[in-house]
């Protein structure tokens, strides 16, 4: 399984789903891409900042043992370096992700941890003209300093996320290509093509930008076999 961090187990790994409280339909095809790559999926909606932060110590306190990956995908409102609970409480990202580190949860360590988030960061809009992401994005202060974490991004540091009527063009793009090229391709190359089909979106006034943090020291391959 060259490329890949750990051995397979009976082709499971698992992923946990927090604060879908919108978007049910492009949420159950995320649900559906992950499942499709051989994951184990639990889904939590509307928590508060009290169950929020419960749900991710629980986590940290489980034993991951028999599986190779754990995967975060978040739903929400949000400003620069934080997500908003259902009761508009917000949470550091770096702090959420705090109790799945390797040092709070030994049975994680060496193994991705991958975290991707539909919410803002920020109330900038992403103009076709004038916005480049390489200047004009801020820093990204809350990416985890060590080892085997990834953050995807629906926007960039600093920027609103897009949300129409028909729900996250980011989540629908992310559950496409994860189902279509995850067992074939690495992470990163998935992600690119996310952030092209975003870019692609029809929008005369705005561009949208998905972005990626890694922290990551192997290629990711969702190949189950």
């Amino acid at each position: 399984m060259d490329g890949l961090i750990g051995g397979w187990k009976d082709g499971w790994m698992e992923r946990w789903i927090l604060n879908f409280h919108v978007y049910t339909f492009h949420a159950g095809r995320l649900r559906e891409a992950f499942e499709s790559l051989g994951f184990t999926v639990v889904t939590f909606s509307d928590l508060d900042h009290a169950n929020m932060v419960a749900t991710m110590k629980d986590q940290g306190k489980a034993d991951h043992s028999n599986y190779d990956c754990f995967v975060c995908c978040i739903m929400s409102h949000g400003t620069m370096g934080k997500i908003f609970s259902s009761d508009d409480v917000g949470i550091d990202i770096c702090e959420l992700i705090k109790p799945v580190n390797a040092k709070k949860c030994p049975s994680l360590k060496g193994k991705p941890k991958l975290f991707f988030i539909q919410a803002c960061q920020g109330e900038k809009s992403q103009g076709r003209e004038g916005f480049d992401g390489e200047h004009d994005a801020k820093p990204v202060p809350f990416i985890c300093h060590e080892a085997d974490f990834f953050l995807g991004l629906a926007t960039v540091p600093g920027y609103v996320a897009r949300r129409d009527q028909d729900g996250a063009p980011y989540v629908h793009h992310l559950a496409k290509m994860l189902a279509e090229f995850g067992p074939t391709h690495d992470l990163s190359a998935v992600m690119a093509m996310v952030c092209d089909k975003m870019n692609e979106i029809n929008d005369d006034k705005f561009g949208w930008i998905s972005s990626n943090h890694s922290t990551l020291r192997k290629q990711i391959i969702f190949n189950t076999k």
